[in-house]
Parts: structure tokens; sequence; C-alpha cells
């Protein structure tokens, strides 16, 4: 199986504490501090990444932005459904406030 472009971009930066044996039982915290900042950095290059267009389906070749929520939904439903693909679903639906089928709270 492939890696998707996030899996990559976080295996990019060197000398992560996960990387070598002890800091993961000595230094949990500082692992998972440190992978939580590698994620978030990840996802801001990943913006410049997110697909412009679907490749397949009934919105073949529209904007991912342009398509509608329910399909995006069902994207991220489809088990087998490309990893690329879903993350970018799943970014446009999260910046029309919509986690799955509910709205986002809001504050």
């Amino acid at each position: 199986q492939r890696m998707t472009v996030l899996e990559n971009l976080m295996l990019a930066p060197q000398l992560q504490l996960g990387e070598t044996f002890w800091p993961n039982f000595l230094t949990p915290g500082k692992v998972r501090q440190q992978e939580a900042e590698i994620y978030e950095k990840a996802c801001e290059v990943m913006e410049i990444a997110l697909l412009a267009k679907l490749r397949f389906g009934r919105h073949k070749g529209v904007p991912l932005a342009e398509v509608p929520s329910d399909y995006l939904e069902w994207l991220l439903a489809e088990p087998g459904m490309n990893a690329d693909a879903a993350f970018t679903a799943r970014h446009h639906l999260a910046s029309r406030g919509i986690r799955g089928a509910r709205k986002l709270p809001t504050a």
C-alpha cells in the first residue's frame, strides 16, 4: 500500500524522538508533543497539496471546493477511497463547518 502525502511529510523531519527506542519509554510526552507539532506543520504544507479537482465519479473535473457536501461525506464513508481524496474532502467539509453528517458546534 502506498503512503499518503501527509504520511510522507510527517517522515521528512530528521532526528524525531520517536525514531529511537528509549525516548518512546522514557519521555513519551515529548514524543507525542513533537509528533503533534510535525502533524500541524505537515497539514499546513498539505494546504498546498490539496487535490484541485475530482478525478472520478459523478463530479469528475469539478473543483473540490464546489462539490456538494453530501458527496464529500460519501467519499469519506467509502472504505477503499484514495487517502489523498479523503484528506481533501475532510478539509473542505471542515472549512464549511461540517464534520461527518453534522455541522460543527459554534462557540
